[in-house]
């Protein structure tokens, strides 16, 4: 099922998606009208859609549309929100965006089976962003699948763990849980299973992981909102325990995680967001020189702020509007004193 602001889209309007692929995405399980980590999803597409389009987003609306999607199909179902301009002209990409919300659905996963991961050198584009730029991760995972993976996994130019093409990577030493820390999106489902190791006592660090520290690992599993934590059985040809218990453990707690109604309470407010014409960006440098942006603070209610990372560090304190020549591979312009 596929509908533009809750009606049939004509393929005329799938067009400008299908030939520019300048949009982005969320996807979430719904499952009697209710969606786990639902306000990191919403966040999610707020703060995307002001760095893919400048724009404000209905959050009110998206959920509107999610639940009308959702009930037309069987429950649970895998609903999937793309943000996007049907009009966007690849000739004039500056020109002002009026994005619409499309929603499809699929059944959900069955085969849950422990995966099989072949390493490859390849980093997204704009990695803090879930934007719909899937031709590099889908042509590496079908040459996986033709090297006897069920997947990949993803290392940048120094041999250091990223991400797969469509979840987060956590893996299990020592008692304890490690995320890479290096270029890749913050997931919406790795989100919650931070919180919940936090809640359960259990270790988690976010840190650099090079190809070299995977044979120290006692076991490891992927995640995203299809699927939750699915477990890894080799990476490369390393063997890992697919059924350790930290793995039972988390996936147990997971999957009693209270899920958001779509449906708001009638006498609460949703969220209520603040976004100017042109958002708020800290420009400056890391002690590398390279390149940094960060959404400025504001003291506007519930304002969402987007982080582009173009790398860590200090960021120094001048502000000025976002501009497009904050892209990754363009220079930016220098602070308004």
């Amino acid at each position: 099922m596929m509908e533009l602001n809750g009606r049939p889209v004509t393929p005329d309007e799938l067009g400008a998606l299908a030939l520019s692929n300048y949009a982005h995405f969320t996807t979430m399980r719904v499952e009697d009208a209710r969606v786990r980590g639902l306000s990191l999803h919403l966040d999610r597409l707020l703060g995307d859609c002001r760095v893919l389009h400048g724009a404000d987003l209905d959050l009110d609306r998206v959920r509107h549309l999610v639940r009308r999607a959702a009930a037309s199909a069987p429950s649970p179902v895998i609903a999937r929100v793309t943000v996007f301009d049907p009009e966007f002209d690849l000739v004039h990409p500056a020109a002002k965006a009026r994005p619409e919300i499309l929603v499809t659905t699929r059944p959900v996963p069955t085969d849950l089976s422990p995966l099989s991961l072949g390493v490859v050198h390849y980093e997204r584009d704009l990695p803090e962003v879930k934007h719909t730029g899937l031709f590099g991760p889908l042509f590496h995972r079908r040459l996986g699948r033709f090297g006897e993976h069920d997947d990949v996994l993803f290392v940048d130019g120094r041999s250091v763990v990223t991400e797969g093409p469509t979840w987060n990577i956590g893996f299990v030493r020592s008692g304890g849980v490690l995320w890479p820390e290096s270029n890749r999106l913050d997931g919406v489902t790795m989100r919650l299973l931070t919180e919940v190791m936090a809640r359960a006592g259990i270790p988690c660090v976010s840190t650099d992981i090079d190809t070299d520290d995977l044979a120290t690992m006692d076991a490891a599993f992927v995640t995203n909102a299809a699927t939750g934590p699915r477990p890894v059985r080799s990476i490369d040809g390393h063997p890992l325990s697919p059924g350790h218990p930290l793995l039972t453990t988390l996936h147990r707690e997971y999957t009693t995680l209270p899920a958001t109604p779509l449906k708001p309470h009638p006498r609460h407010a949703l969220t209520r967001t603040f976004v100017p014409s042109a958002p708020a960006v800290l420009i400056g440098a890391d002690a590398a020189g390279r390149s940094t942006a960060k959404s400025a603070p504001s003291t506007a209610p519930s304002r969402t702020e987007k982080v582009l990372a173009f790398g860590s560090g200090s960021i120094s304190k001048a502000y000025r509007p976002f501009r497009p020549t904050d892209i990754p591979g363009r220079t930016p312009a220098p602070p308004s004193p």
